[in-house]
């Protein structure tokens, strides 16, 4: 037989790892029940919780949550090829290979990516002073001082396996949204740069050829002031921009309708002084997304970073 049967009834192959196979439950199990220590502790203290006090202390460092991800699921190969006390280990070349590809794709599974070379010194020095607390407190002898580096103070305690289990697995989770919010963010500046990079269009000068019939995000401002009357997301950038807004009827285009009804604008007075009122003072930025739910995120992010002056009603 080539594999192990996990708690969740998977055939996982060490040798051969699936990454679709790897699940947070069974590393949480598998470690819950895995002593530190090779069982030499004065007391049940399992790796999961040393994962756990690791992730958390990366959490008081400030730390990034890929590396605290990172901390946490540092020794979730253990999961799958049980762990080996270090002095024989790093006799064993083979394993320490087997050992390597695997730890590398659970990291990938659940941060995304690999951690970069500065994030893994971060997460083995967190690993390193953990170890030197856990002698200090569970060892007949210190290894070193290394704990009084560490930033969290804690008591290295007997835990249940079944609330371990539960707090890895809340853990990974709570720290995977984190993380996926952040890139969520980081994406949002990404695409907001973009639009701001985009060329600026002034109306009294816009052509057809200025729009591609595409998908996208636009904006309109007004030139003399900077100010943000509008953003509006479309299928059809030329029909929606150069049809429906300069030369459209008001059920097309709610920006003439908000001007005509703006008591600020006292001089709109109908939809040609509105068509005018843009030709004179505005200009327009866009961008081209296919993507219907990026639309969607970049008008609401757009609408929030400009302030924009006008609004679709509510329904």
């Amino acid at each position: 037989m080539s594999y192990i049967t996990t708690v969740t009834g998977k055939h996982f192959d060490p040798l051969s790892p699936d990454e679709q196979l790897i699940d947070i439950v069974d590393i949480a199990h598998a470690l819950s029940l895995t002593c530190r220590a090779n069982g030499h502790f004065r007391i049940f203290y399992s790796v999961a919780q040393h994962s756990i006090a690791c992730a958390k202390e990366a959490e008081a460092r400030g730390c990034s949550p890929e590396i605290v991800l990172g901390c946490l699921l540092h020794d979730g190969s253990e999961a799958y090829l049980s762990d080996v006390t270090r002095p024989i280990k790093k006799e064993l070349s083979r394993y320490l290979e087997i050992e390597d590809r695997l730890q590398n794709m659970i990291w990938a599974h659940f941060i995304g990516r690999e951690p970069t070379e500065k994030e893994r010194r971060t997460i083995f020095e967190i690993d390193d002073e953990m170890l030197s607390m856990e002698f200090h407190q569970l060892m007949p002898e210190d290894i070193n001082e290394d704990y009084k580096k560490l930033k969290r103070s804690f008591e290295c305690a007997y835990a249940s396996p079944e609330s371990i289990e539960s707090e890895y697995i809340r853990l990974a989770t709570d720290t995977g949204k984190r993380e996926n919010m952040q890139e969520r963010m980081a994406e949002g500046v990404r695409i907001a740069e973009r639009f701001l990079d985009s060329k600026r269009i002034l109306f009294a000068e816009l052509k057809p050829s200025d729009l591609p019939e595409r998908p996208g995000v636009y904006a309109i401002f007004r030139r003399d002031t900077e100010e943000n009357l509008y953003v509006g997301r479309t299928k059809n950038l030329r029909q929606r921009l150069y049809t429906n807004h300069l030369h459209g009827p008001v059920t097309n285009a709610r920006l003439k309708k908000y001007l005509v009804e703006d008591d600020g604008e006292p001089e709109v007075k109908d939809l040609d002084v509105a068509k005018k009122y843009l030709k004179e003072y505005c200009y327009l930025q866009f961008v081209v997304e296919d993507n219907i739910m990026k639309r969607g995120r970049l008008e609401g992010l757009l609408s929030y970073l400009f302030h924009v002056r006008y609004m679709y009603e509510e329904h």
